[in-house]
């Protein structure tokens, strides 16, 4: 230990330089370090869940849908022509509707009802089955929620994860904006040093 704390005192302007430049460096990387908010991704691999998920990925080669995506009042013609601006969406990988099911080109009445009521009801509300990148879910979200209209619905997995990006943000920005002044206001009263705050708030990021 003597040994350590004699080194230490020798080269203390040495190990300051090094501090100080692993410290903005530290800083600086966490920049490009992205934030994972699918919480599909913490479950760990061996759990049935994560074990499923792999099956079906193994199985089946489109993706799996993970949102939702009602249109109301529409025609068939403009039901298709909106599964086409949804494909478009950025993000969106792929789009399951009616017409995956059924030859559109035969009179509706004529078709299972069983599967063209899980897609388009009698008043014109479309259903779509969507799958999305999920690597940006705010900028896909938005644009679905806009091809919806106001007095449609856009729901599943994107908008929980869109939710969870939206909030956790928010309560960053609060927690950055009150109790970070707050907490350094309490260090700078309960040591004697000014600087001991600070060194202490870099420490912990």
């Amino acid at each position: 230990m003597h040994r350590v704390a004699d080194f230490i005192v020798e080269h203390s302007k040495l190990l300051l330089v090094i501090s100080g430049v692993l410290t903005v460096l530290g800083g600086l990387l966490t920049l490009i370090v992205p934030i994972n908010y699918n919480m599909a991704a913490y479950v760990p691999k061996d759990a049935p869940s994560s074990v499923a998920i792999d099956v079906m990925a193994e199985e089946f080669d489109d993706s799996i849908p993970n949102a939702r995506v009602y249109v109301p009042g529409l025609r068939l013609a403009e039901a298709l022509a909106t599964k086409q601006r949804i494909e478009a969406a950025p993000g969106v990988e792929s789009v399951i509707w009616l017409d995956d099911f059924i030859d559109l080109k035969v009179p509706l009445e004529l078709a299972d009802p069983d599967v063209v009521d899980g897609f388009f009801t009698a008043d014109g509300g479309a259903l779509y089955q969507v799958a999305v990148d999920l690597s940006d879910t705010r900028t896909t979200l938005a644009e679905l929620q806009e091809i919806a209209t106001p007095d449609g619905a856009v729901e599943g997995q994107l908008v929980d994860l869109a939710l969870a990006q939206v909030s956790t943000t928010t309560e960053v920005n609060t927690i950055m904006l009150f109790m970070l002044p707050l907490g350094l206001l309490l260090l700078t009263l309960s040591t004697l040093s000014w600087i001991e705050p600070l060194i202490l708030l870099v420490t912990i990021g």
